[in-house]
């Protein structure tokens, strides 16, 4: 074998080369892993910390939320909710739909805000409520791309199917203009909107 190595010196070069370039592209999946696990652990410590004021939801922590975790504190209200149900799924379809969109948004929000992740995790009842969603809260350029990807992933939709190179491009579109702390915001602008719809009796 060394000796067939050496003779043919230049497969070795290119072999050496293809371990340089899977190394480094673990080493990049590794990291880029590693950082959404520690957003997502970061993400789970605040919900923790918001839990008292929001299971039960009152006014006055509504209206003291600071507009970063609006979104947090109010998706976490409808997550504990939904909990208690016997079909978490059916329970969902009966809330209003801000809380529906809401309780979309924050999802997304808490996979990293990457569209083809939030599809392939969730499908019905939850899935058709992003895009809509989105555009709701003023995320209009996001909301289109949802809906180039979510046909894809719907296994009910006969007329589509998966176009990984596509989802790719669409995903990279998304990232451009995907920004966390801007879309927390404009989330909360439309909740704080719609207060009244969280408060009902019917909420």
């Amino acid at each position: 074998m060394l000796e067939w190595l050496s003779q043919n010196w230049y497969i070795t070069i290119v072999l050496f080369a293809l371990l340089i370039i899977v190394l480094f592209a673990l080493n990049k999946v590794s990291a880029g892993h590693n950082k959404l696990m520690e957003g997502r652990q970061s993400k789970l410590k605040k919900l923790h910390e918001l839990r008292n004021d929001f299971e039960n939801m009152t006014e006055e922590a509504f209206d003291k939320a600071e507009d970063e975790y609006l979104l947090d504190g109010v998706a976490l209200y409808y997550q504990l909710k939904l909990q208690k149900a016997d079909d978490m799924n059916e329970a969902f379809t009966y809330l209003p739909e801000p809380a529906r969109y809401v309780y979309a948004l924050n999802i997304f929000y808490f996979e990293g805000g990457v569209l083809s992740g939030f599809y392939r995790a969730n499908g019905e009842p939850l899935s058709p409520v992003l895009a809509p969603a989105l555009r709701a809260v003023g995320a209009g350029e996001l909301a289109e791309i949802a809906e180039k990807l979510q046909p894809m992933f719907d296994e009910e939709n006969e007329n589509a199917s998966i176009d990984y190179k596509f989802i790719k491009t669409l995903d990279e579109n998304a990232s451009e203009v995907y920004n966390e702390r801007e879309f927390k915001l404009k989330a909360a602008a439309y909740i704080r909107k719609n207060k009244e719809v969280f408060f009902s009796a019917n909420n």
